[in-house]
């Protein structure tokens, strides 16, 4: 299966930010999808809630995954993150599989 995504940042404010994600099954299959997000070494990193979608957190990388989507189909979800910093916190990247995932 190969999948595309792609990641705004909905709203942001210093030392945190919500995410919302569309993921899209550019293959012939069925399949599950994961995808991951990676940040900067930030302080005090957390993903707080995570919503439509399975998420994990194992140091500064996100992890995310949800149920399968025929062809063509799409599934959108959101999370919401934090850090102990005054800066301004964002996603670094992110990677879904084989295919092509787009921070904006």
């Amino acid at each position: 299966a190969s999948f595309t995504a792609s990641l705004s940042t909905s709203s942001s404010w210093g030392g945190g930010y919500v995410a919302m994600v569309k993921v899209t099954n550019t293959g012939t299959k069925a399949a599950s999808w994961s995808m991951s997000v990676s940040h900067a070494s930030v302080s005090g990193l957390r993903l707080y809630t995570t919503w439509n979608a399975q998420g994990r957190q194992q140091g500064t990388t996100f992890s995310f995954s949800g149920a399968s989507l025929a062809p063509g189909q799409s599934a959108s979800f959101g999370y919401q993150a934090g850090a102990r910093t005054r800066d301004q916190l964002k996603p670094a990247g992110c990677s879904v599989g084989s295919g092509s995932c787009h921070v904006s």
